[in-house]
C-alpha cells in the first residue's frame, strides 16, 4: 500500500487538531485559561522534559507487553509525547 505525502499530511492534519483539543483542555484543568504554563513554569524545563521520557518508556513498554490497565490507549500517550515536545522550546524560552 502506498502513503503519499498527501496522504501524510492528511493524517497529521487529523491527529494536530487532536493534539491540539487535547492540549487545550488539559491545559484549562491544569494551570486555568489566563495563564496555561502558570504550573509548568514552577515546575520547569528538566520536569516538561522527564515527563516525556516517561511518556516514551510507557510506549515502550506497550509496544512489548499487553497492558494489565486495559482502558490505556497508545495513541493518547503519542499525543501526550507530541504536546510535551511543543511545550519545551517555548517554556524553555519563557524562563530564559
Amino acid at each position: 500500500m502506498k502513503y503519499t505525502i498527501d496522504d501524510l499530511e492528511k493524517d497529521l492534519s487529523k491527529y494536530l487538531a487532536r493534539s491540539a483539543a487535547l492540549r487545550k483542555a488539559k491545559g484549562h484543568d491544569y494551570a486555568g485559561d489566563e495563564d496555561t504554563f502558570s504550573d509548568l513554569r514552577i515546575l520547569g524545563c528538566d520536569y516538561v522534559a522527564k515527563r516525556m521520557i516517561q511518556k516514551l518508556f510507557r510506549v515502550l513498554q506497550l509496544l512489548q507487553h499487553d497492558p494489565a490497565v486495559t482502558d490505556e490507549k497508545i495513541e493518547q500517550e503519542f499525543v501526550d509525547i507530541f504536546n510535551f515536545a511543543g511545550y519545551l522550546p517555548i517554556l524553555y524560552r519563557q524562563t530564559k
